[in-house]
């Protein structure tokens, strides 16, 4: 699950992107997987919608997520964000 970080954040994950198709978030996240980024997938309900989210992680530090959202925004050309991972 991710979720807006806050100061108790311990674990960090990177969201690269989302879609409501969901063959489009999974064709990312295998594009992603096999530029050895462990990707994953999430969902969140938006309104009447599901959400699927890609997202590289987890991370066990802030500056390692920093770090990885620099590098994930150059390859997908759009900004990634860093959200907080929780299973």
């Amino acid at each position: 699950m991710l979720t807006e970080p806050t100061r108790e954040t311990r674990i960090w994950a990177v969201q690269v992107a989302s879609f409501k198709d969901s063959a489009r978030a999974r064709t990312l996240r295998n594009s992603l997987r096999q530029q050895s980024f462990e990707a994953f997938l999430s969902t969140v309900q938006q309104n009447d919608e599901v959400l699927y989210r890609v997202a590289v992680g987890p991370l066990l530090n802030e500056s390692d997520a920093q770090r990885m959202r620099n590098e994930l925004t150059m390859i997908v050309e759009q900004p990634a964000r860093i959200m907080a991972f929780a299973n």
